[in-house]
């Protein structure tokens, strides 16, 4: 997909950093710092012929990692096609409490 190339504008932290090397300084998911599925849950169905993939951000760096990466584009639902129907992810502008209270919400349902 070409998407990262060159692209540093996830990294936080300063341009001299003694050690770059640390989660918090990456503003989406690090492959090698950071376990993915606390940031982001993947949801694969195949029944028969249908198929569905779906990412749903359990963080706000799931959310970057989902934004960044274009997840969305590659997201199936060939369940709902046939129908006419389109998957709506949240949207990624919630303010940062919102979305903290509805993460909540959703790890520990009433």
């Amino acid at each position: 997909m070409g998407i990262k190339g060159a692209d540093v504008s996830f990294y936080l932290g300063l341009p001299n950093e003694a050690d770059p090397f640390k989660s918090e300084l990456y503003s989406f998911i690090h492959p090698n710092l950071d376990d993915a599925s606390e940031h982001l849950q993947v949801v694969v169905l195949q029944l028969d012929n249908g198929l569905l993939i779906n990412y749903f951000p359990k963080t706000p760096k799931g959310h970057a990692t989902l934004e960044y990466f274009r997840l969305k584009e590659i997201a199936t639902n060939s369940f709902s096609k046939p129908q006419g129907l389109e998957i709506t992810l949240p949207s990624v502008t919630l303010p940062p409490e919102i979305f903290r209270a509805l993460s909540e919400l959703v790890k520990h349902p009433q």
